[in-house]
């Protein structure tokens, strides 16, 4: 826990809660949680989930800044994975096929394979079904 709230504090953000408790589409970043960003560097508007997405229609940036509004899906260029148990993937289609990014438990990542072209997301191996 002390490592994520270190890339949270060089991110700028405050950790609470724990991932039982994580709320997600909040405007709250909680350990648990999936944050993608409008900018690369993981700056300006995010918006945090806190389980895995078939699509991400329908959801937009929520935190201030630039991309604030702005719809989530095919316009987020980075991704923090606040969560400390389970990588994550995005992926270019909905429903999670094509093209992915493998974001790291903990980690911060610029997108590349779905930079502004990200549809879907998985926590990895928790057995959720994203292709149904």
């Amino acid at each position: 826990m002390a490592a994520l709230v270190a890339v949270a504090a060089a991110l700028g953000m405050t950790m609470i809660g724990a991932p039982a408790n994580a709320a997600g589409q909040d405007g709250t970043i909680n350990s648990g949680e999936f944050v993608f960003y409008y900018n690369s560097g993981c700056v300006n508007s995010y918006s945090d989930f806190a389980g895995s997405k078939k699509t991400l229609s329908g959801y937009t940036f929520l935190s201030s800044g630039a991309g604030h509004g702005q719809a989530v899906k095919n316009n987020a260029a980075c991704a923090f994975n606040a969560n400390v148990d389970y990588d994550a993937k995005v992926f270019y289609n909905s429903y999670c096929g094509g093209a992915n990014d493998l974001i790291p438990a903990w980690s911060v990542v610029d997108l590349t394979n779905t930079y502004n072209e990200n549809a879907s997301f998985k926590f990895w191996n928790t057995g959720y079904d994203c292709a149904a």
